[in-house]
């Protein structure tokens, strides 16, 4: 269905974006320096193919659904007891506050982490696994190595840079919420039943997501 085709076409978009990020993000590590993103494209497919900007996609096809599911399912629960404790207390006027729902997304950024910290763990591994001259099978023997080798919750393990992805998801996530709701309800809407129309929609999520993530794009670059 439709649902799905997006799930993949978003994941392959994911791969794709974050071994670009990872492999620039990482130069220092590797010993191999772009000029540019154009240089990093071009090296990458010129030295390992057209494969590698594939690599470690099976971890988000996987899990990007998952991830999804927790991060709107807590944010949505959050909200929730937010809005019974205010309708028990007479307080609730039909609107949740930039307050509840910079908590709710806080919760929903820091849920999604359990998740999200060993799939970024296997991934960034798999994007990196040529040019340390490593490379895996696949996701299963890429986890299965690190499992092995340095354990589940040790410094190398499984979960390396858990406070790192914390410290990139939980404000990632609640900043998103509040900017997109303040765009929202400052901006009047344009559809013939005073709803907010595609266009609106489409514009206030793309905005939102860019104004979040500024903030916490150096921890991206800490955690990789």
């Amino acid at each position: 269905g439709s649902k799905t085709e997006r799930h993949v076409l978003s994941c392959l978009r994911f791969v794709l974006n974050s071994l670009l990020q990872v492999r620039m993000q990482t130069q220092t590590m590797t010993g191999t320096y772009y000029s540019g993103m154009g240089d990093c494209v071009q090296t990458v497919w010129r030295t390992e193919g057209i494969k590698a900007f594939y690599r470690g996609i099976a971890a988000p096809m996987s899990s990007y659904g998952l991830i999804k599911s927790i991060t709107f399912g807590s944010y949505g629960n959050c909200l929730d007891m937010f809005k019974k404790r205010r309708i028990t207390n007479g307080q609730w006027d039909g609107t949740h506050t930039m307050w509840e729902l910079f908590v709710a997304g806080c919760v929903g950024g820091f849920a999604c982490t359990v998740v999200m910290a060993p799939n970024d763990r296997i991934k960034v591994q798999m994007q990196l696994s040529a040019s340390e001259g490593r490379p895996f099978k696949g996701v299963i023997d890429c986890g299965k190595h690190i499992v092995k080798e340095h354990g589940v919750f040790t410094g190398k393990g499984l979960f390396r840079g858990w406070g790192a992805t914390a410290s990139r998801d939980v404000p990632g996530m609640s900043g998103y919420y509040v900017v997109y709701e303040a765009i929202k309800r400052n901006w009047t809407p344009w559809g013939k039943d005073g709803k907010h129309s595609d266009l609106q929609n489409l514009t206030a999520g793309g905005l939102s997501g860019q104004i979040s993530w500024l903030p916490v794009y150096p921890m991206d670059v800490i955690k990789s």
